[in-house]
């Protein structure tokens, strides 16, 4: 096996110097070259198939005593199942591969053709393939597919890059990040191509709290995306979909309404609405008051005033010697989006926003969202923070709501 993979690659060496020098290879001997290439290329892609179905046979025996067995529950990605069914979309020309342990759930929702997911009642870990089209005054194909997710609720980056299709010829890229979707927090990896006026994106997900993320599962899911040919398309047939579900895990935290309450502060003469349950009080440098959890301080919002210039642009205020002695106990923050569009409530306080995260003296990770406005001589700075610690969405806090109450009295 690993002879063969070498003497591909060898071939494939060979090929380049040949069609490197001018005049020196006919075009039928060019065209036979090509041909060996693709049919080294599909033995390669073969051969990683195996080597993954190894593994997964490994784990499976390792687990059972001895004895294969089929997938128990979502404890683990690796105990998925990854004996592919394949969904070709007959409108947008696309199709897909999905563990067979994987239902259909979903179909015909705006810009979401298909979902599919665990079939179990939490449905996770899942997937689905979106369009995105082109409108008269916005064109998305001219965009990445990173700016397009970036967008989404508390988006955070981890990585991404440009790479191709199945078909290892149809430009694509692909980016991984967590954000909120219906409520809760996922951790996405999605691939996706410009087809002419519209993105088509393949992204698999899990709510980590419930399924552990398992990358390289996830990836090779996600990298299935690809063309349908026009036969694939005419003979498609349309899968049967199970009941619509709502995704809802049980060892994630309801969510209650919040119930905000207000607070003035009469030195800056500024006011807000917080969450009411929010019972801690504190106040430190250059930080005139925060609210929290009464137990662990987090979730939270903090306001900061600091000097006008301690930075020309809010990512850098954040990122300054001078805000960090103001949070006690913080490290270095880490500044996950400062590219999000300025916000002017309804009181006409217009803010910048930035989504950022830091560690704690204690080793959590701190997730937060962070408001800030130049008035006077000072930099104004609200910021809703959670400990990742907690099994709880990012929205439970809820930040847009109480920068939405944050208003100037003078």
């Amino acid at each position: 096996m690993k002879n063969r993979l070498v003497a591909g690659l060898a071939f494939m060496i060979a090929l380049a110097m040949l069609t490197g020098c001018g005049g020196g290879i006919s075009q039928a001997k060019y065209d036979s070259a090509v041909a060996e290439k693709d049919n080294i290329q599909r033995q390669i892609t073969e051969v990683q198939n195996q080597l993954i179905a190894a593994q997964n046979k490994i784990y499976q025996l390792q687990t059972s005593g001895g004895s294969a067995s089929a997938q128990t529950g979502p404890t683990d990605l690796s105990r998925v199942s990854w004996s592919p069914l394949t969904y070709v979309d007959k409108k947008y020309g696309f199709k897909v591969s999905y563990p067979d342990t994987w239902k259909i759930t979903t179909r015909g929702t705006a810009n979401v053709p298909v979902e599919i997911q665990y079939d179990i009642a939490d449905l996770v870990p899942g997937s689905w393939a979106g369009v995105i089209f082109d409108t008269a005054d916005t064109q998305y194909t001219k965009s990445t597919l990173v700016n397009l997710v970036s967008t989404w609720q508390d988006y955070q980056y981890i990585t991404s890059g440009d790479t191709v299709l199945a078909d290892n010829t149809t430009p694509a890229s692909y980016v991984e990040f967590i954000a909120t979707i219906d409520t809760y927090l996922m951790h996405i990896y999605t691939l996706g191509y410009v087809d002419g006026d519209h993105w088509v994106y393949f992204a698999v997900w899990t709510i980590e709290s419930v399924t552990p993320w398992d990358g390289n599962l996830m990836r090779q899911i996600a990298h299935t995306l690809n063309k349908a040919t026009a036969d694939e398309i005419a003979h498609a047939t349309i899968a049967p979909t199970t009941t619509t579900k709502t995704t809802t895990p049980t060892t994630t935290p309801t969510i209650a309404p919040v119930s905000y309450i207000s607070y003035t502060d009469t030195t800056y003469k500024f006011t807000f609405k917080y969450d009411a349950t929010w019972t801690a009080t504190w106040k430190g440098t250059n930080n005139p008051v925060c609210f929290g959890d009464a137990t662990y301080y987090d979730p939270s919002v903090r306001i900061y005033v600091l000097p006008k210039a301690t930075g020309a642009i809010l990512a850098d205020v954040l990122t300054s010697s001078a805000f960090l002695s103001a949070v006690v106990g913080v490290g270095p923050v880490v500044i996950d989006n400062s590219t999000l569009a300025d916000m002017t409530n309804v009181y006409g306080t217009k803010a910048t926003p930035v989504l950022f995260h830091f560690t704690w003296s204690d080793g959590t990770t701190a997730q937060s969202k962070a408001y800030g406005l130049v008035r006077g001589d000072n930099w104004f700075i609200m910021f809703l923070t959670r400990s990742s610690g907690w099994n709880m969405p990012l929205n439970s806090i809820n930040p847009d709501e109480v920068f939405a109450s944050w208003q100037f009295t003078q």
